[in-house]
């Protein structure tokens, strides 16, 4: 591979490294053929140089209507499943969780037990170390509630997505792994919450609720008397508590959430609402970065909720989505101002810019 001038790029060659505008933002990801529409793109972008396989210099030009923007970028969930990356990552996944099962109901059933907090730590650290740099990694995490669909799973994948915005966000990585401990044990109040309240298809009553909410105290109270990181305990009983005051418990003083406790929460809303509920069917990505964007920066941090959002979208890119209209679309450019409504390519050889677009929306992933 080398790096060329983009006044020297041509229609056909391979870019083989992600491409980062001015603002740092990803514009390209790596494995992109170059066409017409991509070269509007970086130029539009004042890139200057771009690094290329040299073996795509004599390649043939690419049809337009016949283009893959990323033949080794996002993949349907379907394919995804299909890959040796995947299976692999679900067999481990599975094992992890029922790891996550047996160690925090002992803890909780042994009365405070140190050798299962710290034997899950250690075990919940190994799995980031292996998966935290694998390729796909948020998709993997979500199409693992395909196969398992437990608070086991969530407190998992709160703890590698928590891990992610802490890389994101530049955190020194003794930090970042702490926030993958702070997602493993976040939610272990919720074992003491009966199965017919966390498992109802119907909304809660009040009373039901006001027994959902102890989870927070009651994971606290698990967790208070272990030897472990104050700021674990301090997450269980805070990440449900916003920055704006609203959340809970009400006894927690909002200057009182520090930032692992407001990197957790981001990850938890995000992951719970991604995921399938007894009650409602999982949202897509986007309408949930949508849902942020409409009332989110007052209730969660908003640096931290920002660069999330950012880079989150910026994963999608490439991925095929099914759109409001019955078309199937690519998702070709992020619109810095309006994140959940791209630049997308559909399957008619049309550039749609949903920002512009607001009759037509995005319904769900591709399969």
């Amino acid at each position: 591979m080398k790096s060329i001038r983009f006044s020297a790029l041509r229609p056909g060659m391979m870019i083989v490294e992600d491409v980062l505008g001015e603002d740092g933002l990803l514009v390209l990801k790596k494995d992109t053929y170059v066409t017409d529409f991509v070269l509007d793109l970086l130029e539009s972008h004042n890139v200057q140089k771009v690094t290329i396989d040299d073996a795509s210099e004599a390649t043939e030009e690419k049809e337009d209507s016949n283009i893959n923007l990323a033949p080794n970028g996002l993949l349907t969930e379907n394919k995804l499943m299909q890959t040796e990356e995947f299976l692999q990552f679900k067999t481990a996944c599975l094992k992890m969780c029922d790891t996550l099962e047996v160690s925090l109901n002992n803890i909780v059933l042994e009365n405070n037990s140190m050798k299962h907090a710290q034997s899950l730590i250690n075990d919940s650290l190994d799995f980031y170390r292996e998966y935290v740099n694998a390729t796909n990694i948020l998709d993997m995490l979500q199409c693992m509630h395909h196969f398992i669909d437990t608070i086991y799973l969530h407190s998992l994948n709160v703890g590698m997505i928590a891990s992610l915005l802490g890389r994101w966000l530049g955190w020194a990585e003794d930090d970042i792994e702490l926030l993958v401990a702070c997602g493993v044990f976040h939610d272990i109040g919720k074992i003491k919450i009966p199965d017919y309240i966390l498992e109802k298809p119907d909304k809660l009553t009040k009373a039901e609720f006001a027994i959902m909410r102890a989870h927070t105290m009651e994971g606290y109270n698990v967790l208070k008397d272990l030897d472990i990181d104050e700021r674990i305990k301090d997450v269980a009983l805070r990440h449900h508590r916003k920055c704006d005051g609203s959340g809970y418990p009400n006894q927690v003083d909002i200057a009182e959430l520090d930032r692992f406790t407001k990197v957790i929460t981001i990850a938890d809303v995000y992951e719970a609402m991604t995921a399938n509920r007894s009650y409602r069917e999982a949202f897509c990505p986007f309408k949930v970065v949508d849902m942020f964007q409409h009332d989110g920066y007052s209730v969660y941090d908003t640096e931290y909720l920002l660069t999330f959002l950012r880079h989150v979208v910026d994963s999608y890119i490439h991925s095929h989505i099914a759109l409001s209209n019955g078309s199937m679309a690519e998702v070709i450019m992020i619109n810095n101002h309006n994140l959940s409504r791209p630049l997308v390519f559909t399957n008619d050889g049309e550039f749609l810019d949903l920002s512009q677009r607001q009759d037509i929306s995005i319904l769900h992933m591709a399969e």
